[in-house]
Parts: C-alpha cells; sequence; structure tokens
C-alpha cells in the first residue's frame, strides 16, 4: 500500500498538507494489480516525461500529450480505479480504468494502456486513452535513448485530433552538471514551444533551473535547489 503526505506554499498562499488516498495492491512475479488512488496507464508510458526542464517543469509544455489523464494524486483522492502492470524482460505494459465525474451525478469511463520494449540503451513505447470526456481519447507513441554522456527522446501524440510533436536532448559536462532541451510543435499553437534547463550536483543537493516558451509565445522561469534524503 502506499500513501502519501504532502505539503507546500506558492509565493504569500499557504496552504495546509494534505493525505492522499491509498494505492494498494498486490505484486506475483511480474504482475502487479492495484487499486484505488492508481498511476494511470498513460503516463506512466516510458518517455511521457522526457525533456522536462527546470526546477518545477515549469509547466510540462516538454508533453506531447495535452488532454487529461489518471495520475496518483499526492494529496487527494485520485480516481480510485484500478489497474494491471505487467513487465517480462525487455517488455513492459500497464493496462488502468477509472470513472470520470462528468458532474451532476454522472461519470465517463476513462481506459488507458500502454505497451514499450527496451533494447540496450533505448526504449521505444505506444500509448492510449479512450474516454467518454470529450477531448480526452489520446494516441501517443514515445522513442529514446542514450550514448555516453548524451540523451535524445521523441514523441508524439493525437489529442482527440490535435496533433503535438517533441523532440528533446540532454547532454552531461563533466560529473555534476547536466543540460536538457526541447522544441514541440502543436497543431494549436500560436508559436513554437521550447525550453532549456540545467541541474547541477551540490552533494546532498540539486540546483535546478530553467526558461521556457509555451504556445503563445509567453516565456517563464525558475531557479532553486532540490533537497533529497
Amino acid at each position: 500500500a502506499r500513501v502519501r503526505v504532502r505539503g507546500g506554499n506558492t509565493g504569500d498562499a499557504p496552504t495546509a498538507s494534505g493525505v492522499s488516498a491509498p494505492r494498494v495492491g498486490f505484486n506475483v512475479g511480474g504482475v502487479t494489480v492495484a487499486v484505488g488512488n492508481i498511476l494511470g496507464a498513460l503516463e506512466e508510458a516510458p518517455g511521457f516525461y522526457d525533456g522536462t526542464v527546470g526546477l518545477t517543469g515549469l509547466g510540462y509544455h516538454n508533453l506531447a500529450v495535452i488532454s487529461d489523464w489518471d495520475s496518483f494524486s499526492s494529496s487527494g483522492a485520485g480516481v480510485n480505479g484500478a489497474e494491471i502492470v505487467y513487465s517480462a524482460g525487455n517488455f513492459g505494459g500497464h493496462l488502468s480504468w477509472s470513472e470520470v465525474d462528468r458532474g451532476s451525478g454522472s461519470t465517463a469511463a476513462r481506459v488507458a494502456a500502454n505497451l514499450s520494449y527496451s533494447f540496450g540503451d533505448w526504449t521505444v513505447a505506444g500509448a492510449m486513452q479512450d474516454s467518454g470526456e470529450a477531448g480526452e481519447d489520446v494516441w501517443l507513441v514515445t522513442a529514446g535513448g542514450s550514448f555516453g554522456d548524451y540523451g535524445v527522446g521523441a514523441s508524439y501524440a493525437d489529442n482527440d485530433g490535435t496533433a503535438k510533436f517533441q523532440i528533446n536532448g540532454s547532454a552531461q559536462l563533466g560529473a555534476g552538471t547536466i543540460l536538457t532541451a526541447f522544441v514541440a510543435d502543436e497543431d494549436s499553437a500560436a508559436e513554437t514551444i521550447w525550453g532549456v534547463g540545467f541541474t547541477h550536483s551540490l552533494g546532498g543537493a540539486t540546483l535546478a533551473g530553467g526558461l521556457i516558451q509555451d504556445k503563445d509565445g509567453a516565456n517563464e522561469a525558475d531557479l532553486g535547489v532540490r533537497f533529497s534524503f
């Protein structure tokens, strides 16, 4: 079982910490079955977040998927769904189901799945989501890998008729610095979407920052320190 406690403050607007609903399940060999606050198969597709820059992700404009999807809620109830995760050798698979609250007491089913295959330092994946909620049907393909100190990746998604394509790359400079960048094109975008960022190891912490341009041409940047313990 998994439960998470999370709290945070933004600017001068403090918020209370929250305790997530549980994700409960069991694992037998390479099969995991879980219910409750599930992870969601679309978000768990390998390569889904490739190209993320900055300390905070800066809105995650690098993602090829632009609709809503199921994911683990760190301080909320989640979607109260069910999922099966499978892994065997180089192959991976994930199937998830939930009901989307459409308001007025009505719901719509959301089903997602992903399949992946890894060979050496490279991974390719395909994912889909079928939803009774308008605008949430998605097809996604990703590919990525590394050679030496460099990494490359690409993803393409059909978001219920809106296409978005993204390429990304990274380079390790020395022992503790990594540069990451992405460029994306979306059917509905007025401008080319791009982002650059870096991380630098400080021993027990990581200095991170980034700069992005969104689809409307607006810029956003962040800089800060991330701790792990």
